[in-house]
C-alpha cells in the first residue's frame, strides 16, 4: 500500500469516528404516545400514571439509545431503549405509590436517584435509590442532614454536588441551603434563611436534553401549540431565557431541545435541526438561585436577631470586665503579699552591704535575664522603699566603680 493510499484510507477513518461521534449526540425521535402506550400495559392500575401530561417531568435521557421513566407520584421505573424499535421494559417490582409528586429525579453515576417529593398529607424529604437487582427503590443515607426537613424546595445536580433547598419545621429559620456530596453521602450546610415565599425559591425541574449535563432545559406549555423554554445552567445555579429558544413549538419528542457542551439545538417536527452556540444568544430574562437564597439569608438577621446578638455581645464584654478586675486584685495581692516576705528578709540583714547578685537572691530574680532582673529589681526596690520599713540604698562598689553595692538600713 503506498503513501496516498494510506492517506486516503486515514482519512475515511478519521471520517467515519467523527460521523459516530456526531451522531451519538443526536437525540432519539421519541414517541411518547408509543411509549405511554407500552407502559399501561405493563402496570395493573394504568391510571395513576398520568404520563399524557406528565412525559417529560418523569422522563430521564441518558444518551442516544437509554432513557428511563419514573411516573410522577409512583415508584414505577421502567427502561427504554432506542434501537430500530422502541423498547419498553418496567424493572420496577413495586405496585405501589408514594409521596413522590414533583420529586427530582436524575441519573449520576449509572444509578437513578429521586430527591423529596410530595403526597397528599405529607411531604417526602429524602434522597432514594433505586436498585436495578431487586428492583426496589431504597433510602439512601446522607450525614449532617439539618434535623426536622419537611420537604425539598429545589435541587440541581452538578458533577458530584447536588445542590439543595430544604424546607425546615423550625420557628427560627425554615430553609437551609448546600450541597450532598454525591460520593461522599455527606450534607455541606453552607446556610439557613428565614422566608415565606417559597414559589419564589422554586428551581425548576430538568426536563428536556440530557442527564449529567451543564444545562438542563425546561419547557413549559403558553398557547397556540408554543411554549416558553428556559436554560438553567446547573454549574451557577442560574436559570436564563434566551433569543434562540423564543416563540418555538412545544416540545412533544419529535421535536426536542437539548444542549451539548456549549451548543444549543433544537428539532421540529419535520426533524429539522436549528443550532446555535450558547455564548451568541441573547439573553432576556435571569434568575440566580444561589444568589436569591443568599439575599435571603442577609435580610433574615432582622432587628428580633440584632437584639438577641446585642444583648449577647453586653453579656460577653461584663464577664471580661469582671474577669479582668478579678485577676487584677488577685495579682496585686499576691504582689503585696510577695513584698511583705522581701521586707521581713531584709530587716534581717539591716545595717549591712550586700552585692547585686546577693540583692538579686533576695529578691528571688536570678532567673531573669539581665534585661528584665534589672526593670523588676528596680520596680521592687522603689515599692520597697515606699513601704518605709526598710530601705535599699546603691552605692558604687569602691574597688570597681563599674558596679553597685546595696546597703539595707
Amino acid at each position: 500500500m503506498n503513501c496516498n493510499s494510506i492517506f486516503k484510507y486515514l482519512s475515511f477513518i478519521i471520517f467515519i469516528s467523527i460521523l459516530n461521534v456526531t451522531n451519538a449526540k443526536t437525540p432519539p425521535l421519541i414517541d411518547t404516545s408509543h411509549i405511554i402506550k407500552k407502559c399501561k400495559g405493563l402496570v395493573p392500575d394504568s391510571n395513576i400514571l398520568r404520563l399524557d401530561e406528565h412525559f417529560f417531568d418523569s422522563f430521564i435521557l441518558v444518551n442516544d439509545t437509554l432513557a428511563y421513566l419514573n411516573p410522577n407520584g409512583t415508584l414505577h421505573l421502567f427502561e427504554i431503549v432506542f434501537k430500530d424499535s422502541t423498547i419498553v421494559k418496567k424493572l420496577s417490582i413495586s405496585k405501589y405509590h408514594g409521596s413522590t409528586f414533583h420529586r427530582h429525579l436524575f441519573y449520576h453515576n449509572h444509578k437513578v436517584y429521586s430527591l423529596g417529593g410530595a403526597g397528599l398529607f405529607n411531604s417526602f424529604g429524602k434522597l432514594i435509590e433505586f436498585d436495578f437487582a431487586k428492583g426496589e427503590w431504597f433510602l439512601k443515607k446522607v450525614v449532617n442532614l439539618p434535623i426536622q426537613i419537611n420537604g425539598v424546595i429545589s435541587s440541581w445536580l452538578y458533577e458530584d454536588n447536588l445542590f439543595v433547598l430544604f424546607n425546615l419545621l423550625s420557628e427560627e429559620n425554615n430553609y437551609s441551603f448546600g450541597s450532598i456530596d454525591m460520593k461522599t453521602s455527606n450534607y455541606k450546610e453552607e446556610f439557613q434563611f428565614n422566608d415565606d415565599s417559597p414559589l419564589a425559591l422554586t428551581a425548576p425541574r430538568a426536563l428536556l436534553g440530557y442527564s449529567q449535563s451543564r444545562y438542563s432545559i425546561f419547557q413549559s406549555y403558553i398557547r397556540d401549540n408554543k411554549c416558553e423554554i428556559k436554560v438553567f445552567d446547573n454549574e451557577t445555579g442560574k436559570l436564563t431565557q434566551n433569543t434562540f429558544f423564543k416563540d418555538r413549538k412545544s416540545i412533544n419528542g419529535i421535536s426536542y431541545a437539548y444542549i451539548i457542551d456549549s451548543m444549543m439545538y433544537y428539532r421540529n417536527n419535520n426533524i429539522v435541526l436549528d443550532s446555535l452556540n450558547i455564548s451568541k444568544a441573547k439573553n432576556y430574562l435571569t434568575s440566580n438561585f444561589p444568589d436569591l437564597y443568599l439575599s435571603r439569608y442577609n435580610s433574615s438577621i432582622n432587628p428580633k436577631r440584632i437584639l438577641y446578638l446585642t444583648i449577647g455581645l453586653i453579656i460577653i464584654l461584663m464577664m471580661s470586665f469582671f474577669t479582668f478586675l478579678s485577676v487584677k486584685k488577685s495579682s496585686s495581692s499576691n504582689l503585696i503579699n510577695g513584698s511583705l516576705l522581701l521586707e521581713n528578709k531584709l530587716i534581717n540583714i539591716k545595717g549591712s552591704k550586700i552585692s547585686r547578685d546577693e540583692l538579686d537572691a533576695i529578691l528571688e530574680i536570678t532567673h531573669l535575664n539581665q534585661d528584665s532582673s534589672k526593670t523588676l529589681r528596680s520596680r521592687l526596690i522603689n515599692e520597697i522603699n515606699d513601704n518605709g520599713k526598710v530601705s535599699i540604698e546603691r552605692e558604687r562598689n569602691p574597688r570597681d566603680k563599674r558596679f553597685f553595692d546595696y546597703k539595707i538600713n
